[in-house]
């Protein structure tokens, strides 16, 4: 699975998401049924691979599920806690025609910069 962030439109809109993909339909569609959400098919890349099934949630909908689900996380659990409280500042800057302040555009664009560490692959420097 993957939990991110990024920042759209010069950080006037910080959005999050919530992904997991798997190769068994009934699964993400009991996700879809059970939490709601997506579920759209990535066709096999080899003859030989199997189809593989995407379930993604709207980001209002991924703070709820991530304060259900947290205490059983493992590996994602420092993403899922950067997203919430990416969430709650998100959620407490109010929208104005002039757009959001500079502090508030370096304090997401933090946030994101943390999260693409936390999802970083390879070999750590």
């Amino acid at each position: 699975g993957c939990i991110s962030l990024e920042m759209r439109n010069r950080g006037k809109w910080l959005t999050g998401r919530l992904v997991v993909v798997n190769t068994d339909a009934v699964l993400m569609q009991w996700l879809s049924i059970n939490v709601g959400g997506h579920v759209s098919e990535r066709k096999p890349v080899r003859s030989y691979h199997k189809p593989q099934y995407e379930w993604r949630l709207a980001f209002s909908h991924v703070p709820i599920v991530l304060e259900a689900i947290q205490p059983y996380l493992l590996l994602k659990r420092k993403q899922a806690e950067l997203l919430l409280r990416a969430w709650e500042q998100r959620s407490r800057v109010k929208y104005r025609r002039a757009g959001v302040s500079v502090e508030i555009i370096a304090l997401r664009q933090d946030f994101v910069s943390q999260m693409h560490g936390l999802n970083a692959k390879g070999v750590l420097a």
